[in-house]
């Protein structure tokens, strides 16, 4: 039998296992068919923080870009929402992190949404 202090123990290795095991993330694997807008390739870094769980960083930029984002899509390829551009720079910077299910998510303003890829679009 379990004591509460083994079951917790179970819970947070279960957790933490799960959260350090997403698969690669995968980037500009939808691209919209338009002439204007041009997709640069994204940069990722990998990490763990400080619970443990894996992250990612994104970093996408393009020197000619007048408007730059990346583009965040969910399951099914369904169009999830933007991270804009840094001000004062043509470079747009995103965080993921892998959650308790070994899914990619992101966290900004506070509404948790699983990502399946992204996309780096700027415009000239």
């Amino acid at each position: 039998a379990f004591s509460k202090k083994n079951f917790l123990t179970f819970c947070a290795n279960y957790y933490f296992a799960a959260c350090r095991k997403c698969k690669q993330f995968e980037t500009n694997l939808i691209i919209k068919n338009s002439t204007s807008i041009f997709v640069e390739n994204i940069t990722l870094s990998y990490g763990q923080n400080n619970d443990g769980c894996n992250f990612a960083v994104l970093q996408c930029s393009n020197p000619t870009a007048r408007e730059i984002t990346i583009q965040w899509y969910g399951p099914s390829g369904t169009s999830i929402g933007e991270t804009g551009a840094v001000h004062g720079t043509q470079k747009a910077i995103g965080l993921i992190t892998c959650n308790e299910n070994s899914q990619w998510i992101s966290t900004e303003i506070g509404i948790i949404r699983i990502i399946e890829t992204a996309t780096c679009e700027y415009t000239r």
